[in-house]
């Protein structure tokens, strides 16, 4: 699943051809492993890739840098970085408007976000996504500490937040469209 994702590499790509970041942050970043993973593919300096969390890292991974945050304010200067990720992350903070007005305050003028979350357009869709995160993160994984409030947001509600934030030019890709 996890080698998948490298799909929001491609999706970028596709969307914008001559986009090369020469740094990103993925707020978020958990183990790493991702966060290593997209720099490699983008071909950035492992330096200049930063894998932000609030929880230090179990290990080290050399792809990369990682950077313990407050869980509010991100300790960056503003317009610093080319390119911002965040994946399946909203859903587990209850600040989300805060994390994202902080992702477009670290973004350079033309740098990119790519976020990558549940679309719970339907209350049972919520529900149904609330109740499997808790079962990953409580039973297979057995990791209490990692926040689930819930705050799974239609497509629609998220386009808005991040068009009032300042983002512009929303685009859309679903590379893991489920076949019904």
């Amino acid at each position: 699943r996890r080698q998948r994702q490298m799909c929001i590499r491609d999706s970028l790509k596709e969307a914008c051809p001559d986009f090369q970041p020469k740094s990103m942050v993925d707020v978020g970043a958990g183990d790493g492993l991702i966060t290593e993973g997209m720099g490699k593919g983008w071909q950035i300096e492992p330096q200049n890739v930063i894998g932000l969390d609030i929880f230090p890292p179990d290990k080290p991974l050399n792809g990369m840098r990682h950077v313990t945050y407050d869980g509010v304010t991100f300790p960056f200067k503003a317009k610093q970085h080319d390119l911002a990720t965040i994946i399946s992350v909203l859903h587990h903070v209850s600040h989300y408007e805060t994390m994202l007005q902080e992702t477009f305050r670290i973004l350079k003028p033309g740098g990119k976000l790519i976020v990558r979350d549940f679309n719970a357009n339907t209350s049972d869709l919520k529900l149904f996504n609330h109740i499997m995160d808790l079962f990953y993160y409580r039973v297979f994984t057995d990791l209490p500490e990692v926040p689930n409030p819930g705050c799974f947001l239609p497509e629609k509600q998220w386009e808005t937040l991040l068009t009032q934030i300042g983002f512009k030019k929303i685009q859309h890709a679903h590379p893991e469209t489920l076949a019904v």
